[in-house]
């Protein structure tokens, strides 16, 4: 008995001992040896970032800029549109013998669902006939010349026109130009060879020339539609009957279109020391980012272990345009591409990755201490991209990364019913259409750009 005591007093005290060592807290970490912990760290690393002018983007637009803008902060931007139209395939009029057939008029209706500038001043639209077919495949840039392609000999009609007197519709507002007499004769055809191919048809047609060059400063329209419409009537022979009938060609995604742009005058003076970086579209600003591989590589000290970012996130927040004089409104998507990999990502129609480009849509916070929603830019998928570049051999290693910001368009064919999935594009293209932002630079005193990456090793 008395040992049995003796044994129950010292078992007591040596829990009693192991209660009150300090060292009890770290039992969990004594499992594994001190040299397998797993180290978990962050670090902010400020980056370099510069604006620089574009000249041209590959066109490839969903819809159309027609006019001139002045904008007080991005300069002036110049469209007009050089495109085919696509035919009724395999139409044929009535037979000769049952009816004739005689063409009434042809004009060309644009439809567009906004525009810049004022709704007031005249803006005269002219449209000629091109000399040299588009060919479906190329990839043309913004800036061509059109004098390779127009015939300005060839003039089809024009008309004057102001945003405020244009036609409205339910949805859309639209503008109709008629086309000349000797136009309609050239372009009306009972050869019902003429529809049996494309080939044929642009041999017949090669297509339109639209601008407003020659008078109006200061309208840019945004056109959603292009239709040249054909009318012409049937007389039967029978008993004479008139029925008047049209054919609509219109410049469909089936057809080859340019959106020429062009700036002939950019107000902005740029430093590498400005605090604020700038975005603009279309073919007018782009933003480089430098990430400094050489400083991370320093800078993430996991004492020899095998290092892996688990994390890299790049916010870039926009300045407020109520404090600028434009009017142009904030990019919706950005994209954040190699600058190595920039002159083929467009050209190859290559999708987002994690190891090139990154895709980012406008976002905002309501900052209750201002009333105000602060808009940014958020790509937080950059740490396979940062792994890859601090993996690569010696030999191989950058001290800087150069990224470039590029506003885009994405295409989607189906998105998911989950609001938080965000669905991936099966196309990006370049912007075409009027879009702008200012963000704060790696040189900002009060939000400077910046990475911020969590890092790990074991």
């Amino acid at each position: 008995m008395k040992f049995k005591f003796v044994f129950t007093i010292l078992a007591i005290i040596s829990v009693l001992f192991v209660a009150c060592d300090d060292s009890a807290t770290n039992l969990g970490k004594e499992i594994q040896p001190i040299n397998d912990q797993i180290y978990l760290k962050t670090d902010t690393f400020h980056l370099s970032s510069e604006t620089y002018a574009v000249d041209n983007i590959i066109s490839r637009p969903d819809s159309f800029l027609l006019g001139t803008f002045v904008d007080k902060v991005y300069g002036t931007t110049r469209a007009d549109i050089l495109g085919q139209v696509y035919f009724p395939k395999n139409y044929k009029y009535y037979d000769s013998s049952i009816a004739v057939t005689e063409p009434d008029s042809v004009n060309l209706l644009l439809v567009f669902n906004s525009s810049f500038g004022s709704e007031k001043s005249p803006m005269e639209i002219s449209v000629y006939e091109l000399k040299e077919t588009l060919q479906y495949m190329e990839n043309y840039p913004s800036n061509l010349d059109p004098s390779l392609y127009v015939d300005y000999n060839k003039i089809l009609g024009k008309g004057v026109m102001t945003v405020v007197n244009a036609v409205d519709s339910t949805r859309n507002t639209s503008v109709s130009i008629k086309l000349s007499a000797d136009f309609v004769k050239r372009f009306f055809s009972t050869d019902p060879s003429i529809f049996s191919s494309e080939a044929n048809f642009y041999n017949f047609f090669k297509g339109l020339y639209i601008t407003s060059i020659n008078f109006g400063s200061a309208t840019m329209l945004n056109i959603s539609g292009i239709y040249l419409n054909l009318y012409y009537h049937y007389t039967y022979k029978s008993d004479g009957k008139v029925v008047k009938g049209s054919l609509t060609f219109p410049a469909s995604l089936e057809a080859k279109q340019v959106n020429r742009i062009f700036h002939p005058e950019r107000t902005l003076v740029l430093s590498p020391d400005d605090e604020v970086n700038y975005i603009s579209s279309p073919a007018n600003y782009y933003t480089r980012v430098n990430i400094p591989l050489k400083r991370i590589r320093e800078r993430v000290n996991v004492d020899g272990k095998h290092l892996m970012v688990n994390s890299a996130i790049l916010r870039l927040d926009a300045v407020d345009k109520k404090g600028t004089s434009t009017e142009l409104p904030y990019i919706n998507n950005m994209l954040l591409v190699k600058e190595s990999a920039l002159n083929n990502f467009f050209k190859d129609r290559k999708l987002t990755s994690d190891t090139c480009a990154f895709l980012a849509k406008v976002d905002s916070s309501y900052v209750s201490s201002a009333e105000v929603y602060k808009k940014f830019y958020t790509f937080n998928q950059l740490a396979t991209l940062i792994n890859t570049e601090l993996s690569k051999p010696l030999a191989e290693q950058k001290d800087n990364l150069t990224m470039v910001l590029v506003p885009v368009s994405p295409g989607y064919t189906t998105t998911s019913s989950s609001s938080s999935t965000i669905p991936t594009p099966t196309s990006i293209n370049q912007n075409s259409q009027l879009e702008a932002v200012g963000i704060y630079s790696g040189k900002n005193k009060k939000i400077p750009m910046k990475l911020e990456v969590v890092f790990s090793g074991f």
